[in-house]
């Protein structure tokens, strides 16, 4: 069974990180470096760190999101020179604030994670249905022969 889980994991991860590329949220790699899997025998466990949650929901209206974040990613990608970049990051933080992010509206969709698990889900089943499946020819090949 552990077989089973383990291939379901990495296509899992595998589409997860995907998705972080195909949809522009693979800033520093970080997150999408911590998105991973545990398979045992009994089960599957897809794992991804806390920060996630902002690029799969988005971030409501009300709370500024942090601000040195938001100034090394206005540093990294916008680049509006040393003395514009408090301006711009802390006017990005206040938009956020007020409006939420362009997921959050709707605007633009985040990480699909409830379609990467029902299509983990759905690979589990077929492959403990194969599994069984071959368990069974098996014994019937060898009652077959008795």
């Amino acid at each position: 069974m552990k077989k089973v889980f383990e291939k379901a994991g990495k296509e899992a991860v595998r589409s997860l990180k995907k998705q972080f590329a195909d949809k522009g949220l693979n800033d520093t790699g970080r997150t999408m470096r911590g998105v991973g899997h545990t398979s045992t025998d009994r089960g599957l466990t897809v794992h991804w760190p806390e920060n996630a949650h902002w690029l799969i929901e988005g971030r409501g209206p009300g709370k500024r999101p942090p601000f040195g974040a938001m100034l090394a990613w206005v540093r990294r990608k916008l680049r509006p020179g040393e003395e514009n970049e408090w301006i711009v990051a802390d006017t990005i933080c206040r938009n956020i604030a007020e409006n939420g992010t362009a997921i959050y509206r709707g605007e633009k969709t985040g990480l699909e994670v409830e379609t990467v698990l029902a299509e983990a889900r759905e690979s589990v089943i077929n492959g403990v249905g194969e599994g069984y499946a071959e368990e069974i020819r098996g014994k019937i090949r060898k009652a077959w022969k008795a």
